[in-house]
């Protein structure tokens, strides 16, 4: 989340950026214990890691969408075209939420 907060505060056309990944991760933690297995203290440590891990990709993605696109990677002289940086987020958050899910009901 910090390459959206920084982009949100520095760079043009990019002010929802923060906010949408926010409610990416309260929408994944939500969704982590909304069912009774999901509350128990593995469950939680796994989910845990599960969002480091697509917190990790989601930063990689807002990177390559929105960084990497500018020539001389600079991504302060114009607002970019986000696709890759709205849809890749969504992709890791829901993987990683349905590959938790998939270990805690192995694991109960």
């Amino acid at each position: 989340m910090f390459t959206s907060w920084y982009l949100s505060n520095n760079a043009p056309g990019v002010e929802k950026l923060f906010l949408f990944t926010l409610a990416l991760v309260v929408l994944y933690c939500v969704c982590s214990v909304i069912y009774p297995d999901g509350r128990k203290k593995a469950a939680l440590k796994r989910s845990a890691v599960g969002l480091i891990i697509a917190d990790a990709a989601t930063e990689f993605a807002f990177y390559l969408g929105y960084m990497e696109y500018f020539p001389g990677y600079d991504a302060m002289g114009e607002p970019a075209k986000m696709f890759p940086a709205v849809i890749l987020p969504v992709v890791f958050f829901l993987c990683s939420w349905f590959f938790m899910r998939i270990l805690n009901d192995m694991f109960r």
